[in-house]
């Protein structure tokens, strides 16, 4: 399923995550995402002061806190790099 996975680059072509490498990782990701989101539905914490933000679901302000922790760039060579060696990409 994660071999699936293709980051597209400008210098270094597509680069194919490799899903054994990184099955540990996914495994664990996974686990914990579904853990904490458990915990959070279950908490009093739903209702969080965040006046721009009103218009967002928890759920959804969740998963965007989620998805912005993986903002940021990277170097084509570096991103090969990471791909290619660590289970943690």
């Amino acid at each position: 399923m994660f071999n699936k996975f293709v980051i597209p680059t400008a210098t270094v072509g597509n680069l194919i995550v490799n899903g054994r490498l990184t099955l540990g990782e996914n495994l664990a990701d996974s686990g914990g995402m579904s853990a904490s989101f458990a915990a959070l539905k279950k908490s009093d914490s739903l209702k969080i002061a965040l006046p721009e933000l009103t218009h967002m679901t928890p759920a959804q302000l969740y998963y965007l806190s989620f998805a912005q922790v993986w903002c940021g760039t990277m170097r084509d060579q570096a991103l090969k790099r990471q791909v290619d060696t660590n289970e943690h990409r």
